[in-house]
């Protein structure tokens, strides 16, 4: 880059501004009840399978790809890979990507949980719940 530019990128790097100021936005952390996150994700797999996630994970493995890729890496899709190999049933393929949804789900929450123990928490299950939540806040 400093061949380019005659700059170094440290000094890019030091020329940049955020672009966001600190006073112009706000953060909220939605927690529903872990049982209607769970329920959700467990539907959300339902219907992942239903429209062709098996499918859809056998044609990316298909393609040899480093499975040292963020993609390969990606919640479920082993669980899918695996059914599409023949490896597990659609059954239990749809009941281990349902648990390491979960899993990955309860991890969020504790990352949130921990890392930004100052935002307001939003704990509604429903949508509408939660805008009205929002919408409450003093600053919204």
């Amino acid at each position: 880059m400093a061949r380019a530019t005659g700059r170094a990128l440290s000094d890019w790097q030091a020329d940049t501004k955020p672009a966001l100021t600190p006073d112009a936005w706000r953060a909220v952390v939605l927690e529903p009840p872990r049982e209607a996150l769970y329920a959700r994700c467990d539907a959300r797999l339902v219907a992942m399978i239903e429209t062709g996630a098996i499918e859809e994970a056998a044609a990316l493995m298909a393609r040899g790809l480093d499975p040292r890729l963020p993609a390969l890496k990606a919640v479920a899709l082993r669980e899918l890979a695996a059914c599409a190999a023949g490896e597990l049933t659609r059954e239990a393929a749809l009941k281990a990507a349902q648990l390491a949804t979960r899993h990955y789900a309860k991890r969020q929450m504790t990352w949130f949980r921990n890392q930004t123990p100052d935002w307001p928490s939003i704990v509604e299950a429903d949508a509408e719940g939660q805008w009205a939540a929002l919408s409450a806040m003093s600053w919204y």
